[in-house]
Formats: C-alpha cells, sequence, structure tokens
C-alpha cells in the first residue's frame, strides 16, 4: 500500500453515510477515481446520482454513490 492509499484511508471513512452528501473530491477520492473523470462521468450522463447543494456546488449521497458502484459490478470473466 503506497503512502496516498494510506493517507485516503485515514482521511476517508470506509462506510460512506447514507444520508450525508460528500463533495465529489472525497467520493473520487474514495473510490479510486480522479475528480476531474467523476465530473467528466457525471456530465455524461454516466454518474452517479448528485445532489445540487448551490448554483455551483453539487455533491453525492452515500447511498447514490454505492447503488452507481453496484450498477457497475459484472460477472466474473465478462469484464473485458
Amino acid at each position: 500500500m503506497d503512502i496516498r492509499t494510506e493517507q485516503t484511508l485515514s482521511a476517508h471513512p470506509f462506510v460512506l453515510e447514507d444520508d450525508r452528501v460528500y463533495p465529489i473530491p472525497i467520493i473520487a477520492d474514495v473510490g479510486g477515481f480522479s475528480p476531474w473523470i467523476l465530473r467528466r462521468e457525471i456530465k455524461a450522463g454516466r454518474g452517479p446520482v448528485v445532489t445540487r447543494l448551490s448554483v455551483g456546488r453539487i455533491g453525492i449521497r452515500g447511498r447514490h454513490w454505492r447503488q452507481w458502484l453496484d450498477s457497475r459490478a459484472v460477472v466474473s470473466g465478462a469484464a473485458a
């Protein structure tokens, strides 16, 4: 495990609270994405459900993040 991974795990909980809204950088970091890639997926309609916090700010609820990750699961051997 590299230093960046250790810092990520210590800075963010393993279990995201379902109703809490997390900022994009934290969700991306926990999921192993860059914030840029996650924002691109959201803009293209392929990302998790977002919650608009203000005019220029969005976040993602823990449960929506988990649902999105579950929807991306594939059967072993079919991931190619």
